[in-house]
């Protein structure tokens, strides 16, 4: 039988190709398209909710006390105060409220003079939730809003008695605070000292706010 010699070329061609095959590098893994858009979302979504907590602490201005009879930290006015030539006592500043906390159901107005031991000098409770003002010379002149009543200050009434700073005179801070409260006052047997009525307040507080304003004597 006769044999057929292996063609020398095909040999060669052969081993050039395999050779080539197995110098060739692996490819490269296509990028997963589905990890970067995973990304890019994860970062949108880290982008929105920063975007929706600057907006939320934009609108929460929180509870608030403002007065167009004085700025914050100004001296008050004198026909607020004991020095008012037509009412002996003063009559009562502008004060508006905004923002309360969430089941307000009503309001206490205080006013104390933390210079002189924290004398009382106004108190209205049982403000009704649906009231965020009180008119400028509200007391005397006018009635307060609807089932409000005052508390007894220390000039042993129950009424607005303005910044009336003892000897010597030196200028004294008078702080207004509006209460917001998650229900009414107790029933009282007789009106109340204001002075005393810190713990049923502290007992319905919701939060609270406040109007800070300076008296001296002229």
């Amino acid at each position: 039988m006769r044999t057929t010699a292996p063609n020398p070329t095909l040999w060669l061609l052969a081993i050039s190709t395999l050779s080539v095959l197995l110098a060739a590098p692996a490819g490269c893994p296509k990028p997963d398209d589905d990890d970067a858009t995973a990304d890019d979302d994860a970062t949108a979504d880290d982008d929105a909710t920063a975007d929706d907590d600057a907006t939320a602490d934009d609108d929460d201005t929180g509870f608030t006390l403002t007065s167009t009879s004085f700025a914050e930290g100004t001296p008050i006015p004198l026909q607020y105060s004991c020095e008012n030539k037509t009412q002996s006592r003063g009559v009562s500043p502008h004060l508006a409220w905004s923002n309360p906390p969430a089941g307000t159901q009503y309001f206490a107005l205080t006013v104390f003079d933390p210079d002189a031991n924290d004398t009382p000098h106004w108190g209205v409770f049982d403000i009704p939730a649906a009231t965020t003002e009180f008119a400028d010379a509200l007391r005397p002149e006018n009635s307060l809003p609807s089932n409000a009543w005052e508390a007894i200050v220390y000039t042993g009434n129950a009424e607005y008695a303005g910044p009336c700073p003892p000897p010597p005179h030196d200028p004294h801070t008078y702080i207004f605070t509006i209460h917001a409260l998650d229900e009414g006052m107790p029933d009282y047997l007789t009106t109340p000292d204001l002075g005393d009525m810190d713990g049923a307040i502290q007992e319905r507080i919701l939060g609270s706010a406040t109007h800070t304003g300076t008296y001296d004597r002229k």
